[in-house]
């Protein structure tokens, strides 16, 4: 949803005033499973606004039973330092198939390059169905690569 994205854009931008009102409309919307945006929504305007600390209490709320994003909540963890739970929740993801929501992960700017550097981390990339997508992955790097380099 689009107010999710531009709340956590101002929130990262540290516009927290606008993010915190973009937070309140989507609290207003009607949810339909979408409630966690909102969460998410709070979880960054407290990355900007609020302690590590607190931050983390906010995480701990989470209904891991909701719709919430769970490559998402586990990089929310890394963001505040938590490597052990952000590890658990990043390998509960590899385990519902997310590959996706991991590889978002891997390339996001947000990320911490503490957790890129994590053994834990680095042990995940070497299961089949990530050493699998980066294999795909390489290969149409490699055919865009000398798609441009030979003038076609």
């Amino acid at each position: 949803m689009i107010l999710h994205e531009l709340c956590a854009l101002s929130a990262r931008l540290g516009k927290i005033e606008q993010a915190r009102a973009y937070a309140r409309q989507l609290a207003a919307q009607p949810n339909g499973g979408w409630s966690w945006l909102s969460k998410d929504c709070e979880i960054e305007v407290s990355f900007r606004s609020a302690t590590a600390a607190q931050t983390h209490r906010l995480l701990d709320q989470v209904d891991r039973n909701s719709y919430f994003d769970t490559s998402t909540l586990a990089q929310h963890y890394a963001r505040v330092g938590d490597l052990n739970a952000a590890m658990k929740l990043f390998t509960a993801a590899y385990d519902k198939r997310d590959v996706p929501g991991l590889v978002v992960v891997r390339y996001d700017p947000v990320t911490p390059k503490q957790l890129l550097q994590d053994s834990r981390w680095k042990a995940l990339w070497q299961r089949p169905l990530l050493r699998d997508w980066q294999r795909y992955h390489d290969r149409i790097a490699a055919d865009l690569l000398r798609a441009s380099t030979s003038g076609h």
